[in-house]
């Protein structure tokens, strides 16, 4: 018979190779040149090179955050300015309170929302540079966004996951329900040396 301490003992090593997972999948991106965006720890201030995500029901700017969630990897959701807790869409909907990330960049204007669907998801992203916006049981998950009843939201993108063979479904979280679109935009960045001929299409936009 499995000990409560062999239970205990086993949940503190997952706990622990989640968060170093975290810890290396937002270093490993930092460090590439060719990735013009990092995440920075989120503390409940909005720093200066934060992009934004979205929009509120009082059309105040929200932004790109991600939760750490034990067990399951690091999950995309909205960071509403003021709060300083996440929830994110994880089998329903996860409050986060600790480990948040934010995303950044000094270079905004190279970020776009590219329209798609879940079923041409594949094709239509050939060739774009996609952000990366978390792990899910060690799939990788993109970075989505949808207008939807009066806010404009974010969430994950799920691509090259068994439980949904073929089609990248997106999911996010609004009103405290989870909720899953198949037409959205996915969020990519132009390759930095097209930089600074960026004109148009720009995120701030």
């Amino acid at each position: 018979m499995i000990s409560n301490n062999y239970c205990c003992d086993m949940k503190k090593v997952v706990f622990v190779l989640t968060y170093f997972l975290f810890n290396v999948f937002s270093a490993e991106i930092s460090k590439k040149p060719d990735v013009p965006y990092y995440w920075r720890d989120y503390t409940g201030f909005i720093p200066s090179d934060a992009i934004p995500g979205g929009l509120d029901l009082n059309h105040e700017t929200t932004y790109i955050g991600q939760g750490f969630v034990g067990n399951v990897g690091i999950i995309p959701g909205i960071i509403y300015p003021g709060q300083r807790e996440i929830y994110v869409p994880e089998h329903g909907v996860k409050k986060v309170d600790t480990y948040i990330k934010i995303l950044c960049s000094p270079y905004k204007n190279a970020f776009r929302w590219h329209p798609v669907t879940a079923s041409d998801f594949q094709v239509k992203t050939i060739g774009k540079y996609l952000v990366k916006g978390g792990v899910e049981m060690n799939n990788l998950l993109n970075i989505g966004r949808i207008a939807f009843q009066g806010e404009v939201v974010t969430g994950k993108i799920v691509t090259n996951s068994p439980d949904f063979p073929d089609t990248a479904p997106m999911f996010f979280v609004l009103k405290n329900q989870e909720r899953e679109t198949r037409q959205y935009e996915v969020l990519i960045y132009d390759d930095l040396l097209n930089v600074v001929n960026v004109r148009s299409n720009s995120i701030t936009k």
